[in-house]
């Protein structure tokens, strides 16, 4: 009788701390690149949307509620025309309305008397609050600067969004030309300083080096030349593109990621390179969370910022929820300037006014509105 004995297998060698920790920054940093990426592309739908969908539909439902504002305006002439409950009620209404016009549309582009019943209902008009905003704003920056006086003379309620932002960015290159000095000294380092500067300075000197051998080991790899299947040639092609750009830059980051990818996973590196390539990983992936936080601010997506700043990683989600909104009060003021243009509208507003539905519509659909622009 055969005796059947099993022998116990080699152990594989368990991965290091260090091998873990690169593989997992590893996979953080594509993950992070592929985030940003479907940002980017989110942002530049939004934006196309924007300017063929919302941007018109947004004027649309101005003109709607403009028209509104402007036929309760006229039913309501005579000071007889309501009672006092009444006026109360068409009061709260009339703000909310004209809140909404200026909420859907830029100032210049509100209509004359809408623009008067904002002064009227808020005590100054839109431009001067805009200049109060801008005289705080200044004086909030020439505080933290140190600069002194900061020119915005220049800048005037008229202008669009980016032209504020360029003037700005004139008046602070001005600022800073007249003041040199207005930015405090730096600090005297300290030892921690002066140490982190130290090992920041070697870990720059291993970082050449690790470029430099990198580059020829996959290079060796990739070379389209050394390749005869024509499929593989032409991602060889590629990848030899991405190779050379990122040694060029200097890209250490890029290289590791084809490297561990192209010459095999963390455990064909010695412990010595897993901490050097661990620690250019982490700041890789502190700059990707930076960059993820901050796509929807690139100047490009500056139209849409003023909408998609609540939620700028989900723009596109943002734009569709404001075309909804728009559709809702386009079809309620249609359906009110309808029954306004009845045998009897001021009975109708009368009406409207004691209906808590004719109250609460406006007011929730421009509340809406409200929190998605703060």
């Amino acid at each position: 009788m055969n005796t059947l004995i099993l022998k116990k297998g080699r152990k594989k060698p368990s991965s290091s701390q260090s091998q873990l920790l690169f593989n997992r920054q590893r996979r953080k940093i594509q993950t992070l690149l592929g985030q940003i990426e479907q940002i980017k592309q989110e942002c530049e739908e939004a934006l196309l949307l924007y300017h063929s969908a919302l941007r018109p539909k947004e004027q649309k439902a101005a003109d709607c509620v403009t028209h509104f504002i402007l036929r309760i305006l006229e039913l309501t002439q005579n000071r007889k025309a309501l009672t006092k409950k009444e006026k109360e009620i068409f009061e709260e209404l009339l703000e909310d309305v004209v809140n909404l016009v200026f909420s859907l549309v830029p100032p210049d582009e509100v209509h004359e008397t809408v623009r008067d019943l904002y002064e009227k209902i808020h005590g100054k008009s839109i431009d001067d609050q805009f200049y109060e905003e801008l005289s705080s704003f200044k004086e909030m920056l020439e505080k933290e600067s140190g600069l002194g006086e900061i020119d915005m003379s220049h800048i005037n309620p008229k202008d669009s969004l980016q032209d504020v932002l360029l003037k700005l960015s004139q008046s602070l290159h001005t600022a800073f030309g007249e003041n040199p000095e207005a930015m405090p000294p730096p600090k005297q380092k300290s030892k921690k300083m002066l140490f982190k500067e130290e090992a920041e300075r070697n870990l720059q000197e291993l970082q050449k080096k690790g470029i430099g051998s990198i580059y020829k080991r996959l290079a060796k790899v990739l070379h389209p030349d050394l390749e005869q299947d024509l499929e593989k040639q032409k991602e060889k092609i590629e990848l030899m593109k991405r190779l050379t750009k990122a040694y060029e830059e200097s890209d250490l980051v890029s290289l590791l990621l084809l490297e561990s990818e192209w010459l095999g996973d963390a455990k064909t590196m010695t412990e010595e390179t897993l901490v050097l390539y661990n620690s250019l990983l982490k700041e890789q992936i502190k700059d990707l969370e930076r960059e993820i936080r901050s796509v929807h601010l690139h100047p490009r997506y500056i139209d849409i910022y003023p909408r998609i700043e609540t939620s700028p990683n989900n723009p596109l989600l943002v734009i569709n929820k404001f075309l909804s909104d728009c559709d809702g009060i386009i079809e309620a003021y249609s359906h009110r300037l309808e029954e306004l243009a009845g045998e009897h509208p001021l009975k109708a507003l009368k009406k409207g006014l004691a209906s808590v539905g004719m109250q609460q519509l406006p007011v929730d659909v421009f509340t809406r509105f409200q929190e998605l622009l703060r």
